[in-house]
């Protein structure tokens, strides 16, 4: 009876020992779901926060484009514009220099007429 109690102790502890292994792999693989699970996670927040930063820059890059050209398009219509004024005045500036040479010329002839008229 002695040995029967042994031998039953024996197989007793064998079964609790395969419990116990067949409990601490499922635990292991609950452990490694969660794990992958995890990291997957992790992954695609990454891949999310880098698509988010690369949608940002390209939009800040867009409306640097955009302000770098209305930039662009006033200071060159600000350029027309000078050279426009410029153009005008030197062509006033020569006008009235022709103007000059005509009134002289014609007070050299002895024309009093064409300085009333000019008036």
């Amino acid at each position: 009876m002695l040995k029967e109690s042994y031998d039953h102790h024996l197989e007793h502890r064998k079964k609790m020992k395969e419990q116990q292994k067949v409990t601490e792999k499922r635990n292991d693989d609950e452990i490694k779901l969660y794990a992958n699970a995890k990291r997957k996670m992790a992954d695609l927040r990454k891949k999310r926060e880098g698509e988010l930063f690369q949608s940002f820059q390209s939009h800040q890059q867009a409306m640097v484009d955009h302000l770098a050209t209305l930039i662009k398009e006033q200071v060159d219509d600000e350029d027309s514009r000078i050279a426009k004024a410029v153009a005008e005045r030197d062509q006033k500036r020569v006008q009235e220099e022709e103007d000059a040479k005509t009134k002289t010329s014609l007070h050299a002839k002895g024309n009093p007429k064409s300085t009333v008229s000019n008036q």
